[in-house]
């Protein structure tokens, strides 16, 4: 029952976000909307896991080498869910970071970032995957982030 519940609110999140996503394009589309040289900027970069506690974890990246010719608006985090990416935010982000919470507690989750300017919204960065903690009955152990060269 819980689990349809989530199901659900997922899937009405996923759909406010696109709407809301629409209307912002639409509204920087009549203040100005493509001109000449501008474009959707280039995708993030150096997207990370710079932390994580339990089923909550740190995302953090640099903004992309190139704007479009148009300033950076903000940031859209999106997490794989099923068989398409959704929206975290519903609003772009004005920083490089965001604390989500797995919302897949047996598997790995993905998560992307797109950037967004005047023209909209542009590529997304590369996926980052990122873990769970190991759960033993109801209790998730601490996790330490493990660098691998």
């Amino acid at each position: 029952m819980v689990y349809n519940q989530l199901i659900i609110l997922n899937l009405l999140q996923a759909f406010l976000n696109w709407k809301c996503r629409m209307i912002i394009s639409a509204f920087f589309v009549k203040l100005g909307g493509h001109c000449g040289d501008v474009d959707p900027p280039g995708p993030p970069q150096n997207l990370r896991l710079s932390d994580m506690k339990n089923i909550l974890c740190t995302l953090t990246w640099n903004a992309p080498g190139y704007d479009g010719g148009s300033p950076i608006i903000g940031y859209y985090v999106e997490s794989y869910i099923g068989s398409c990416w959704n929206s975290i935010n519903a609003i772009p982000l004005q920083v490089c970071s965001i604390d989500v919470q797995l919302l897949d507690t047996n598997s790995d989750n993905e998560f992307r970032v797109c950037a967004v300017n005047a023209v909209g919204v542009g590529l997304p960065s590369e996926i980052i995957s990122v873990a769970p903690p190991p759960c033993i009955g109801l209790f998730c152990l601490p996790v330490k982030l493990l660098i691998c060269y």
